[in-house]
């Protein structure tokens, strides 16, 4: 059983088509919409395209919208994907096959392989931001992931309800978290190239963001110090982390 999970806040210009996208490339068993306390009609748009809809009652983050649809997807397979479907489906049908066929616990795309093909719409200064929370994150986290931000990511079931158990960042920097923790688990991790298939529109504010996500990747290495992530219930707080 497939489930794919997407996250979306006030995305009521794409999600219909990324809906309807996904139904037809993927035909999942469980299509699950996580709305971030969306205040336009995307709730709306995504129910009447068939996806089950979850809805946030206000804006928390992208990582709490992954994990309440993570938590609540009953697939052997869990996937999610951005609201906006910035990479070709063929990329994510890669990432769900090395999890089905066991050859890996959870595959994620990693945009600085050869084979990936790069954004150059992305305005040089969100690169360097980029390459230097990439650079601290192989410093103080782990160094074999070069790309952690990806928003293409499979799991095998078991493993996607027991790291988003354990983890507890609800903005952006839920992806080093939760692979962090994987790492920490022993998990069979594989990268995919990922290509586009539209130049998208990053909902990351730079400078904001940025600083949020240096404060969570400082979180992350001190609760490991302190041993919090060794119970997945320990230190849970359910903050806003956007």
């Amino acid at each position: 059983m497939l489930s794919i999970v997407i996250p979306a806040f006030n995305e009521e210009t794409v999600i219909g088509d990324t809906v309807a996208d996904v139904r037809k490339h993927f035909r999942p068993d469980e299509l699950i919409v996580v709305s971030d306390g969306s205040t336009d009609r995307t709730d709306e748009i995504a129910a009447s395209r068939g996806a089950r809809v979850l809805r946030l009652p206000a804006n928390r983050g992208k990582g709490a919208a992954v994990r309440q649809g993570v938590l609540e997807a009953r697939g052997d397979v869990i996937a999610f994907i951005d609201a906006d479907m910035p990479y070709r489906p063929a990329n994510l049908e890669r990432a769900i096959d090395l999890v089905r066929t066991n050859a890996a616990d959870l595959a994620i795309g990693a945009r600085d392989l050869p084979q990936s093909e790069s954004d150059p719409s992305y305005p040089t200064r969100r690169k360097f931001a980029g390459r230097t929370l990439s650079l601290l994150i192989r410093l103080f986290l782990m160094r074999d992931i070069t790309d952690t931000q990806c928003g293409l990511k499979a799991f095998r079931g078991d493993v996607a309800k027991h790291l988003f158990s354990a983890s507890r960042i609800d903005g952006f920097g839920f992806d080093f978290e939760v692979l962090f923790l994987a790492q920490r688990r022993g998990l069979r991790i594989a990268r995919v190239p990922v290509n586009l298939s539209h130049r998208h529109a990053s909902r990351v504010r730079l400078v904001r963001d940025s600083l949020l996500m240096l404060r969570d990747l400082v979180r992350v290495r001190v609760s490991a110090a302190l041993g919090d992530y060794d119970s997945p219930q320990r230190g849970r707080r359910g903050r806003r982390e956007r």
